[in-house]
């Protein structure tokens, strides 16, 4: 998703917003790492730091956290716009995700959640999808079509790291949709 958004940034705001506001796209592509970062940070925070009752913990990282953004916020807004307005939201996140990877080293060490080969396989496969911004420079002409291969080759880039990466058979994915499926109609 994060290289989609950052891919696709000027094309979304010429669309939506038309010609005078290409501008934003800047700050669309530095907040399409929010993505990747709230990601982990809702795994560390809910699947490992509050499993362990690190509630204490957890609610001062946040908090600091809070004030690092209101303060970035105040300073680079006033000094950048909206780019400083980006910016301070990134480090803010940023520095959550610092503090709760630092939470977790010291009261649950023995939980390894990196795989640095897996990682560079994910970043692989989605960097992949870069060639078709030079087999299509012109993204003025090619708008929709443009759009509609860039969605495709992200939901190609999802099965990929869903089957090799993650090593799930097709088999069991379909089946664990299945599944999910006859629930809902239960």
């Amino acid at each position: 998703m994060t290289v989609g958004i950052f891919t696709v940034a000027p094309v979304l705001t010429r669309l939506y917003f038309g010609q005078g506001f290409t501008e934003i796209a800047i700050s669309l592509r530095w907040l399409s790492s929010l993505v990747f970062l709230v990601s982990l940070e809702l795994f560390l925070n809910k699947q490992l730091l509050l499993a362990n009752h690190l509630e204490n913990a957890t609610l001062k990282v946040a908090g600091i956290c809070s004030l690092i953004f209101i303060g970035s916020a105040i300073y680079w807004g006033a000094r950048w716009g909206y780019k400083g307005a980006a910016m301070a939201m990134i480090t803010a996140e940023t520095a959550m995700l610092l503090g709760y990877i630092l939470l977790k080293n010291r009261f649950i060490p023995g939980v390894s959640i990196f795989n640095v080969a897996d990682f560079l396989k994910i970043v692989l496969a989605s960097s992949a999808m870069y060639f078709l911004i030079y087999l299509f420079p012109n993204q003025e002409f090619w708008k929709w079509p443009m759009l509609l291969l860039f969605v495709f080759c992200s939901i190609l880039t999802y099965f990929f790291i869903v089957l090799v990466v993650c090593k799930i058979s097709l088999k069991a994915y379909i089946e664990a949709f299945l599944f999910e499926k006859s629930k809902i109609k239960k």
